[in-house]
């Protein structure tokens, strides 16, 4: 009898290690896509359908992106300064002064935002779809800051209107398995908009995990 129970614990033990193997393995770092040039400070606000001089709604689809921040090996990290940059619906970043002059200029379009990742990772943006620019794939700029980890920066591309060459193009040493990595997952709808699932894996180790 004591020799079959420590045979079935030694059993579950072998078999706890190979599902958690398993889930380490589906933990794949995500490509890094530096932008060009230095991005202006993002709004204080996970909500980009709505500048702060005016209560009118931005123009275009409304949608949601919300995603986790992991370490390399799979253990969210909270406290993540998550900052987001995208064109309006009209495909202008509204980065500039001069931007007010264009006739694709929204003046309800916030632009950028940013927020802190919960306790489990999570983030979440309530934004507009961007449109193109200079015909280049609808994507959003994402960059995270910590203290216990490099900044990191990427692009996320939507999963029904995408380029692979204009991905490939923007980071010329991505090679063509870490592609689908910067794409963004439909997960569902709520209140007519669309949610996008984005999850972004760094190249370090969280020091506060939980065991």
């Amino acid at each position: 009898m004591i020799r079959n129970f420590i045979i079935m614990i030694l059993l579950c033990i072998v078999l706890t290690s190979e599902s958690l193997a398993d889930k380490m393995g589906e933990c794949i770092l995500t490509p890094e896509i530096w932008s060009v040039g230095i991005l202006p400070d993002a709004k204080n606000s996970n909500n980009l359908t709505q500048n702060y001089t005016s209560f009118e709604i931005a123009k275009g689809t409304k949608i949601l992106i919300k995603g986790k921040v992991l370490d390399k090996n799979c253990v969210p990290i909270s406290g993540v300064k998550v900052s987001i940059w995208q064109a309006n619906s009209f495909g202008l970043y509204q980065f500039n002064a001069n931007d007010v002059h264009d006739e694709h200029y929204d003046e309800n379009f916030s632009g950028s935002g940013n927020m802190l990742t919960n306790n489990l990772g999570e983030f979440e943006f309530i934004t507009i779809y961007p449109g193109k620019v200079n015909l280049i794939s609808p994507n959003v700029i994402f960059r995270l800051e910590h203290q216990n980890f490099y900044p990191f920066e990427t692009k996320m591309f939507f999963p029904e209107n995408n380029n692979t060459e204009d991905i490939k193009n923007m980071n010329p040493s991505l090679i063509k398995k870490q592609i689908p990595l910067v794409i963004a997952k439909i997960i569902g709808k709520v209140e007519e908009k669309v949610i996008y699932n984005f999850v972004i894996t760094l190249n370090q180790s969280n020091l506060y995990k939980e065991y």
